[in-house]
């Protein structure tokens, strides 16, 4: 009898071993889904996929923990997408999370799904009121009354901030392009939009020197048409659909595949949404 026990304690073991059970993990193991091994040097991978050459830049803990459950959701998207056979074993994550998208994404919205965000949305389709601006900065006052002197007698504004501006735009004559209110600062602002068409402003004190500026054209306020926005619109209700169909997969992942985080083992302070393996 006692030698039956002993044979069955170890097959019971070795089944352990074999399907990653409870064993502990090695230290470059950051996780483990079903038993398969997740390493940090596949993060390091994903993170110089996703980021390019600022995965070498130092990244604060929260940022490489939101870093870290996107690459689980990958992982657990690209087992999924296997799983009902979307995509080989070897597909990449994008190939698999693409693959489980691709119905919500390729949906088109309806005329009448079109017209409700554009009604309820209708504040992101308004055009403010806008300018179109030069400049003149100088360093000190004098230079900047003698240039607006030499405009008021009859200087063309673009020949004078040629001559004097130090601004970049100087060669441009200044051009600085079309401006709503919000694009300035509030200093300059009430005096930019006090200007008609065409009229030149007093000097004008900054911190750091002193501006003469000119209005070009002023554009009234209008309102985006329903025809002009409608292809943003169906562009962004698919992002809607595509972000509620990725949450969907990811959170039905996370239903069927058993999922351990070894947070010891990860070189940052962890903060995502999985919790860690007991122990860990």
């Amino acid at each position: 009898m006692r030698s039956r026990r002993v044979a069955g304690s170890a097959t019971l073991i070795l089944l352990l071993a074999a399907c990653g059970g409870n064993s502990p993990p090695g230290p470059d193991v950051i996780a483990r889904i079903d038993g398969e091994e997740l390493r940090y040097s596949d993060f390091e991978a994903f993170m110089v996929t996703d980021l390019g050459e600022s995965a070498s830049v130092a990244l604060a803990s929260e940022v490489l923990s939101a870093l870290f459950d996107r690459y689980l959701d990958e992982e657990l998207m690209h087992r999924e997408a296997v799983r009902q056979g979307l995509v080989e074993k070897g597909a990449s994550r994008r190939e698999a999370s693409a693959a489980l998208l691709a119905d919500a994404v390729a949906e088109v919205a309806s005329k009448g799904e079109i017209e409700r965000f554009y009604e309820q949305n209708i504040d992101r389709y308004r055009l403010p009121e806008q300018v179109e601006l030069r400049q003149i900065l100088v360093a000190d006052r004098t230079t900047a009354e003698t240039a607006l002197a030499e405009i008021e007698e009859g200087a063309e504004f673009v020949a004078v901030s040629s001559r004097y501006s130090s601004d970049p735009s100087a060669a441009d004559g200044g051009h600085q392009g079309v401006l709503a209110r919000e694009d300035l600062p509030k200093a300059f602002a009430g005096v930019v939009f006090g200007l008609e068409a065409g009229e030149v402003s007093p000097v004008v004190a900054a911190d750091y020197g002193f501006h003469i500026f000119q209005v070009v054209s002023r554009r009234p306020g209008s309102l985006v048409s329903l025809e002009e926005a409608a292809l943003d619109i169906d562009h962004e209700l698919a992002r809607r659909r595509g972000d509620r169909a990725l949450e969907k997969v990811v959170a039905d992942a996370q239903e069927r595949y058993n999922l351990a985080v070894y947070e010891r083992n990860l070189p940052f302070v962890y903060t995502g949404k999985y919790r860690p393996s007991e122990g860990s």
